[in-house]
């Protein structure tokens, strides 16, 4: 009599099993479906963190163009990679499907190639006068100009608290980085001269912030690829009358100086475009730092949206600037350039965690 109730309760019980099996997959599956949404701001963040960073080889690049016997001169220099970027930009041209009519893109690329052009051609100026330490640091001050910009341009719009916060945490560590490149015994120039470069680099900020602000807005209602081919066509042929005033100039002064001095200055400056390594320099400079930075610059600050916390992950540059030449250049990094990374890091970070 007992082997028959051990049976039934072997029948009893298995039912009971199967509704346990069947929920503990069902929830299983309803939670492994279950999909993981990133906020598109995060999406800016990593594009504009890729543009630092390559805003930061175009440094090092300079440095090696730099390094070249003969280099070119600015104005030489920026109508090259001009053009060059100009260049890289038809392939993206050609296979786009939908082409914008060229009065609407017009006008904003004009406004964003001017506001670029400024920036470097009153840094470039300035360079002139000022030590390049303390230059590196008086344009970097872009990221205090930019939330007071953002007042004045965008109406009813005011940066958050801890974008002000970020800014100055940023300047700081910026301060640090240009003061741990500064010579210890550099040539001390006038107080006018001082004072004019001041200036002129100041005025470099303030339009690479307008840059910035401008570049938030307009970014909205136009496409990546072809607001900034036209920015680069007008960009080029901006630096292409730089370098057209600049030799016009050098041949008046050359008719001051001996016919000597002259043709072994003018020998020098015009081989730089038969050294190949330099040309692929240029190229790199033109499509990495160039073409891909300034798409991802506008898709960054339009998923973004905020033109000062832009500003802030853009100010990583020289970041990226001192580990690149540590690694590629044997550029010994000091506790300084540590500190003031660290806080460039922190800013970055804090702005963002709002």
């Amino acid at each position: 009599m007992q082997q028959p109730q051990q049976e039934e309760y072997k029948d009893e019980e298995t039912p009971l099993l199967l509704p346990t099996t069947t929920t503990s997959t069902t929830t299983t599956t309803t939670t492994s479906t279950t999909p993981i949404t990133v906020h598109p701001q995060w999406h800016g963040r990593g594009w504009l963190l890729g543009v630092a960073f390559l805003y930061g080889t175009l440094n090092v690049t300079l440095r090696s163009i730099y390094a070249q016997p003969h280099p070119p001169s600015a104005a030489a220099l920026s109508t090259s990679r001009g053009w060059l970027a100009v260049l890289c930009f038809l392939p993206l041209l050609l296979r786009q499907k939908t082409k914008p009519s060229s009065t609407i893109i017009s006008f904003p690329a004009l406004e964003l190639a001017v506001w670029n052009f400024g920036a470097q051609g009153l840094a470039n100026i300035g360079l002139l006068t000022v030590p390049s330490a303390r230059a590196a640091f008086l344009t970097q001050t872009s990221v205090v100009w930019t939330p007071f910009l953002s007042c004045l341009v965008k109406k009813n719009h005011c940066p958050q608290r801890h974008h002000w916060w970020a800014s100055f945490v940023c300047a700081c560590g910026l301060g640090l980085l240009s003061w741990s490149h500064a010579p210890e015994n550099a040539p001390s120039n006038s107080t006018s001269h001082h004072a004019y470069g001041h200036v002129l680099l100041l005025l470099a900020a303030g339009c690479w912030s307008m840059y910035i602000v401008r570049l938030s807005t307009l970014s909205v209602g136009h496409e990546e690829v072809s607001l900034q081919a036209c920015k680069n066509v007008y960009l080029a042929t901006l630096y292409s009358l730089w370098w057209l005033l600049q030799s016009i100039l050098e041949e008046k002064t050359q008719f001051d100086a001996s016919s000597s001095l002259s043709s072994s200055s003018s020998s020098s400056s015009s081989s730089w475009y038969l050294n190949p390594i330099l040309w692929c320099l240029l190229l790199y400079s033109a499509l990495g730092p160039g073409t891909l930075a300034d798409i991802g610059q506008q898709h960054g600050q339009c998923l973004l949206q905020e033109a000062t916390e832009s500003n802030v992950w853009l100010s990583l540059e020289p970041v990226f600037t001192a580990l690149l030449g540590y690694c590629l250049l044997n550029e010994p990094l000091s506790w300084v350039e540590l500190g003031g990374g660290g806080l460039v890091v922190s800013a970055a970070l804090w702005s963002s965690g709002g």
